[in-house]
C-alpha cells in the first residue's frame, strides 16, 4: 500500500510538472507572436507602398505563425496632451468622464498647477502644502508629466476617474489640441463646438475612409501599439509599445516604451 501510495503521488507530481511545462511553453510562444505582432505593425506604419493601417485605435488582425494577432494602433495626436492642453480642454475632458463641473475645474486646476512650477496655486488647483494636509507624502512635480502614470498622484485622481481617462490622455502629442482624425470619442466630445451627434459623424466617415484604405501614417508623430493573441483555453499575451516615426533613413523610429 505504502509503495502504491508513492506511485501514486510520483505519477500525479509528474503530470502536474507535464502540463506546467506545456502551459509555460505555450505563454512564452504566444509572447514571441505578440512581439512580433508590434513588430509588424511598425513595418506596416513605416511602409510608404502598402495599405496604412488605421491610427485611431480601430483594431484589425495581422497574421503570423498561423495565428491571429489583434492589433490597434493609436496616434498620440488624437489624445489630450497632460503637458500642453489648456485649461478649458482639460475641464471639458473631466465633464466628459462623468464629473460635474465644479470637479471638473478643480480637476484642471490640479492638473496645471501639477505641471507648472512655482508655489502659487489657481484658486481650486492644488500645491504641496495641500497634498500634505491630507496626509500624502509628495507634492505636485512643478513640472512637465513624464508619463501619464503620474496622473495618479494628482489630488482627487481616484482610480475610477483614472481608468476612464487613460485612453484619453498622453505626453507625447506635444500639441495644445488634439486631432480630431484621430480622436476618441470622449476627446471628440471635449473638443468645442463638436457635440455627440457630430462626434458619432465623425467616427462614422473616419470608419468609412478606413474601410477603403485611406487612413494615413504621418512622420513625426507618436503612435502607441497594442495587440493580443490568444490561444485555445484561457491562455493569452499581449504586448505594448510607444513608439515615434522619425522619418530619418539611419533611425526610423524612436521607441518610448516598450512592453
Amino acid at each position: 500500500m505504502i509503495f502504491a501510495l508513492i506511485a501514486a503521488s510520483v505519477l500525479t507530481t509528474s503530470r502536474t510538472e507535464t502540463r506546467l511545462t506545456r502551459y509555460h511553453a505555450q505563454k512564452a510562444e504566444l509572447g514571441a507572436v505578440a512581439e512580433a505582432g508590434v513588430n509588424l505593425a511598425i513595418l506596416q506604419l513605416l511602409d510608404p507602398a502598402g495599405p496604412a493601417p488605421p491610427t485611431d485605435a480601430t483594431p484589425f488582425t495581422i497574421d503570423f505563425a498561423g495565428r491571429q494577432v489583434v492589433v490597434a494602433i493609436q496616434d498620440e495626436a488624437g489624445k489630450v496632451d497632460l503637458n500642453t492642453a489648456p485649461e478649458e480642454l482639460l475641464r471639458q475632458l473631466f465633464s466628459t468622464a462623468g464629473l460635474d463641473l465644479d470637479a471638473s475645474q478643480a480637476m484642471a486646476e490640479r492638473i496645471l498647477d501639477w505641471r507648472e512650477p512655482g508655489l502659487l496655486k489657481r484658486p481650486n488647483g492644488a500645491k504641496a502644502d495641500d497634498y500634505r494636509a491630507v496626509g500624502l507624502p509628495y507634492g505636485p512635480r512643478n513640472a512637465p508629466f513624464e508619463s501619464v502614470e503620474e496622473a495618479r498622484l494628482v489630488l482627487g485622481m481616484i482610480p475610477a476617474l483614472y481608468d476612464r481617462l487613460v485612453p484619453s490622455l498622453t505626453v507625447y502629442s506635444q500639441n495644445p489640441w488634439p486631432n480630431p482624425d484621430f480622436a476618441g470619442l470622449d476627446v471628440l466630445r471635449s473638443l468645442p463646438g463638436i457635440g455627440d451627434d457630430q462626434a458619432d459623424a465623425i467616427l462614422r466617415e473616419r470608419a468609412a475612409r478606413a474601410a477603403a484604405g485611406q487612413s494615413s501614417v504621418l512622420r513625426g508623430h507618436a503612435f502607441t501599439i497594442t495587440d493580443r493573441v490568444e490561444e485555445r483555453g484561457a491562455t493569452r499575451a499581449g504586448k505594448r509599445a510607444v513608439i515615434r516615426l522619425t522619418g530619418l533613413a539611419a533611425a526610423p523610429y524612436l521607441v518610448y516604451f516598450w512592453n
